[in-house]
């Protein structure tokens, strides 16, 4: 059962949302938002994304260093989906 603040997260997470973004989007402290993501991110509710130097791209990674996740953007998986509008 997702709280009122993780169901927030997850409505805003359709496309991808950077770190920052998404923190003042669901007006949420560094490290509540933190927490929310890497319980996503285990349960993979979430997808992270990074911005490649070389071309600017927006990329899945399979990996993500949760002690920076700044530097990361995240989007909604249809694990998340399903747990925000069930199956």
């Amino acid at each position: 059962m997702l709280d009122e603040l993780e169901r927030s997260i997850l409505e805003k997470l359709t496309f991808e949302e950077h770190f920052h973004h998404l923190m003042e989007e669901v007006n949420a402290s560094r490290p509540v938002l933190a927490d929310i993501l890497k319980i996503f991110l285990v349960k993979e509710m979430v997808q992270a994304f990074y911005q490649d130097e070389e071309t600017g791209k927006v990329l899945p990674t399979a990996f993500c260093d949760t002690d920076n996740l700044q530097d990361y953007q995240f989007r909604r998986t249809r694990k998340g989906t399903e747990a925000l509008y069930g199956s």
